[in-house]
Order: structure tokens, then sequence, then C-alpha cells
């Protein structure tokens, strides 16, 4: 999913639309006119006039659905392991938040604020033009203390024990439950020491989030790039509903499940 590939979904309405919206006129008593019957049969009778009289309705009620209801991201990285993997599909929510006008960060309706510990897809600030999902740390006016992987908001630490989670790279990785806000989920760290930040101080602006990865050592988050505005969060991810391990494998759907 991306800014490509929406601009792609959005023209292609637009035309098979078009299509559609000649067929009917088509259809129409303004084309009784002897003189535009055969120039009216050739206009329906051409594909794309046939083809987007017949699925640009299914493909508009998708449009709708994806713009203020539902979309589906493909999890691209190792960022968000353990509790998303390369190659999982997970369902976002897109009115959660508010429900926004099309091409615009005006939200028409108000829904509730990201709250700590959701899982959110964004627009990075300094990747505009790319979807990332990561954690919600902290909310606007936060204080945040990590200090050796502990993270301590508003002078409060987040609860955090090693976890028995089993993983074939358990040889590599430690594992730690955290409880933050109204989840429960699990992150891991690299054995060894990491180039990516173990301890910092920030405080969260009004209108901003800290996010982060729960893949500690693997992800580039708000502690290399700093507070990401809400206005740039595309949609809470809620479940994950796929597995796909690869271009030629079959779907999985043993993960499938909400997401923590």
């Amino acid at each position: 999913m991306g800014a490509t590939y929406n601009f792609f979904l959005y023209l292609f309405v637009f035309i098979s639309g078009l299509g559609w919206l000649t067929s009917r006129l088509c259809d129409s008593n303004l084309y009784v006119l002897k003189r535009w019957t055969l120039k009216t049969q050739k206009l329906t009778n051409t594909f794309v006039v046939q083809f987007s009289k017949k699925y640009f309705p299914f493909f508009f009620a998708v449009l709708i659905v994806k713009s203020f209801a539902y979309d589906s991201f493909a999890i691209p990285s190792i960022s968000m392991s353990p509790t998303l993997l390369v190659g999982d599909f997970v369902l976002v929510n897109r009115y959660v938040y508010g429900v926004r006008i099309p091409f615009t960060s005006t939200v028409a309706l108000q829904g509730t604020k990201p709250g700590p510990g959701d899982v959110v897809v964004f627009n990075p600030p300094h990747m505009p033009n790319k979807y990332l999902v990561k954690r919600v740390i902290g909310v606007p006016g936060d204080s945040i203390h990590l200090d050796d992987y502990r993270l301590t908001i508003n002078g409060r630490e987040v609860p955090r024990h090693q976890s028995n989670f089993d993983s074939n790279n358990a040889s590599d990785s430690l594992f730690f439950d955290e409880t933050l806000g109204a989840h429960s989920y699990t992150t891991s760290r690299s054995r060894e020491r990491s180039l990516i930040s173990s301890h910092g101080d920030w405080v969260v602006p009004q209108g901003q989030y800290f996010v982060m990865g729960d893949n500690r050592d693997s992800s580039s988050d708000s502690r290399e790039w700093g507070t990401i505005q809400e206005s740039d969060i595309y949609g809470k991810a809620v479940v994950v509903w796929m597995h796909k391990p690869g271009i030629f494998n079959a779907p999985e759907f043993h993960r499938n499940g909400p997401v923590k």
C-alpha cells in the first residue's frame, strides 16, 4: 500500500466512472435522434464502456470502503516483530480516529484520539509518500525516558518482564512482555548491542505522537526521526487477516487474529 497505488486506484475508478456514465447517457433518451444511433452503438460496444458498465459500481463501492472504513496493509519489514511479521496483511480501521475528506487531512467527523499502545499506520515526516506501521508510545504532552530499553512515561515505568515467547530466532533475540494503556504485547531486542538508541529523553509536542517498533533494535522510528503529526496517521491496525510468505507461496491463515 502506498501513495502510488492509491493514485492509480483513484485514476482507474475515475476512468471507469467516465465509461459507466457514457454508457448511461447512450442508453438514455438524450440519444434517441436517429443521426446519433450509429455513433452511440459503436461507442457503447467498445470494450472500455462495456467493462465500465459492468464493474464500475463494484470498484466504486470498494473505493468508498477503502477511503472511509477499512483498508489493507502488507507488513514490509521486521520492525514490528514479533507482533507483526513480514508477509502479514493487516486490516486498518480508517474511521476510528475520525473520517477525513479524501486527498486532505481535514477531519469531517471526529473520532477518538490515538492511545498509548495503539498500532498505527502513518506517513513519517522524512518519507511523506510512504506508509509505516509502529506502536504509539507517547501521546501529546508525555515525557518519555528510555534507559537500557526500559520505558518510563510521565515518571511511571512501563510494566515489563522477560517473556517465554517461543521463536526460531530465540538464540539471537531477547523477548519482553510490556503493558501500555489497554495493550499487552511482546517486544524483542538483540542480544548484541544495537546502533539504534536504547537511551534517551523526549517530550511529545501537542498534536504529535511518539512511535516505536516492537522490534526495538531493528526499527527506524521516533527515536531517530522524531514524532509524527496526528494528521499524518492513516488509521489503526486492528486485525491480521492473512499471511503470505512470498510471491509464489499460497496465502496462510494461521496468524489470523486481533493486533495486540
